[in-house]
């Protein structure tokens, strides 16, 4: 029946991207004056942001409030999967709502002179989900949800730091061909959809969501952690260069740990058989000082059709390794965040072929004295679990459009492990020395709508980890207002718990194991 009701979902979505794109505006309802009316009306922005700006000389001020929710197909966990899972008390419970998010981000910036600009971007996000859904609210007892869970719990309900309601905030000068970036900041390296390869100066927020993905409900920015750097930039004529002081250390949310019902914790599937005790220890975080600075440099040169760039990072991993101790029959766990190089390298070119435009983009990551855990290794045994490597990462992605308008993405990823091991694990599952993926996304806006309305959809193929599909398609209602609707669907072998030692199933895959979670998203974006 669970496999009937996949189906049947994703029939649905694939009816309403035929379906709905031909729900067009004729010229009559253009010209109307109703719809001229809905275009234009924007009360915080008429009664709000305009009379402030003309008040302030100098001063600008844009926001937006986004809805984003997203509830899964099978309610019922326990039936879905038709087995007792009474060691995981998270799934016992009612997380039929995924998300129930509500964000305002306001966006003032202030320029009193042409080479001056303060910015400051304050975010506030509720996510309701974690009043409605019994789940969340539900006790963990004193066991090892106490340090990952609920304190997932609290970041998620409300952002209660203000480091996190200030999200960004910092100071803009440019001289000539010089530009100094100081404060709290994104930096974005990378140019191709999806995955981040070259994305690597932040940690990401994945409790928002577990993967990298093109949905219009889960822009990249907002999944970035931004950090305090200072960031100075250089533009001699073809060249860029860019270099990069960062005093600040922000982790990855979610990295590791099971901290949103999309996410599967790395409790060790052994130690669970032998019921030993199971303790995560507090992560140890490198210091607060000047020698535990990230420093960042990137060369870029647009030549004869080519964008080519060079990066590097001296940085700290932004999730931890998992270091274990064993003493009798009790397990310690000790995340801890280790320093690595990292090197990148991206280059893209577009071309005319076959009556039509081309376009190439190249990313390439590798990770140097990366931390690993062993998935071979006895959890009882005293010998240190995780090994040091070199993770070389691979992105090719070609781009062209047919049918005048609809864009094909093709996009191959390959992983190379050296000084490889049997049984390396990474932080989300078993990883081979060599793995492949391939991503495949459509993209079309429809002319019957006047290109308001954008069907996506993404389909992702992992060796050795399974299937996911995202369809999505987004309408612009008026220039300020978006509405999207989209879903998301997983394949592959079953989660970690339903391993062999418990129900004679394969091991499982990283999409896999959130096929439970198959769902539907829908929101609404509106600027002012």
């Amino acid at each position: 029946m669970d496999r009937k009701l996949k189906c049947l979902m994703v029939v649905f979505i694939l009816t309403l991207l035929i379906v709905i794109p031909k729900i067009g505006i004729s010229e009559e309802e253009k010209d109307d004056g109703f719809m001229t009316w809905l275009s234009t009306w924007n009360p915080l922005r008429e009664h709000f942001t305009e009379p402030l700006m003309e008040r302030i000389p100098n001063f600008e001020i844009r926001g937006f409030i986004h809805n984003r929710n997203s509830m899964a197909i099978y309610r019922n966990v326990n039936k879905y999967r038709n087995q007792p899972m009474k060691q995981e008390p998270f799934q016992d419970t009612d997380t039929a709502w995924q998300q129930l998010e509500w964000l305002i981000e306001l966006e003032p910036r202030y320029k009193p002179t042409p080479n001056l600009q303060f910015v400051m971007k304050i975010d506030y996000l509720y996510n309701a989900a974690y009043d409605w859904c019994s789940g969340f609210r539900s006790s963990y007892g004193k066991t090892y949800y106490d340090s990952t869970a609920n304190w997932s719990r609290s970041r998620l309900h409300y952002y209660r730091r203000a480091t996190d309601i200030l999200r960004e905030y910092y100071i803009d000068y440019i001289n000539g061909p010089v530009q100094v970036r100081l404060g709290k900041q994104q930096v974005v390296w990378g140019r191709v959809d999806g995955r981040q390869i070259l994305d690597m100066v932040h940690g990401f927020d994945y409790t928002r969501y577990p993967f990298p993905t093109i949905n219009p409900l889960i822009p990249i920015e907002q999944q970035r952690v931004p950090k305090w750097m200072t960031n100075i930039q250089y533009f001699p004529g073809d060249f860029q260069f860019q270099f990069l002081w960062i005093p600040d250390f922000e982790p990855s949310f979610g990295a590791n740990w099971k901290y949103s019902p999309w996410e599967w914790n790395v409790r060790s599937r052994d130690m669970s058989a032998r019921n030993t005790t199971y303790t995560t220890m507090e992560t140890k975080r490198p210091a607060r000082k000047m020698k535990n600075s990230e420093l960042g440099f990137m060369a870029k040169v647009l030549k004869k059709g080519w964008d080519v760039s060079l990066h590097y990072l001296w940085a700290w991993d932004p999730a931890p390794a998992l270091h274990y101790s064993a003493r009798g029959g009790a397990v310690r766990v000790y995340p801890i965040h280790h320093r690595m190089h990292k090197f990148g390298l991206g280059a893209d070119r577009t071309w005319s072929m076959l009556g039509r435009q081309w376009a190439a983009k190249l990313e390439a990551r590798y990770l140097r004295h990366e931390r690993q855990k062993l998935a071979t290794a006895d959890w009882t045994a005293q010998n240190e679990q995780v090994k040091r490597i070199d993770h070389l990462t691979t992105g090719l992605q070609i781009e062209t459009y047919v049918l005048t308008n609809m864009a094909l993405i093709l996009r191959w990823d390959h992983d190379q492990i050296f000084k490889y091991k049997g049984g390396m694990m990474t932080k989300l599952g078993d990883l081979n020395n060599n793995l492949d993926g391939v991503y495949f996304t459509i993209r079309k806006p429809i002319r019957a709508t006047y290109d308001r309305l954008i069907v996506n959809s993404l389909f992702i193929w992992v060796e050795n980890e399974g299937y996911r599909y995202e369809p999505a398609i987004s309408y612009e209602l008026t220039e300020d207002c978006l509405l999207m609707l989209g879903g998301h669907f997983f394949w592959g072998a079953p989660d970690a718990k339903e391993v062999t030692q418990f129900y004679h199933s394969p091991p499982h895959q990283v999409h896999g194991q959130f096929r439970r979670h198959d769902g539907i998203d829908w929101g609404i974006r509106w600027n002012f």
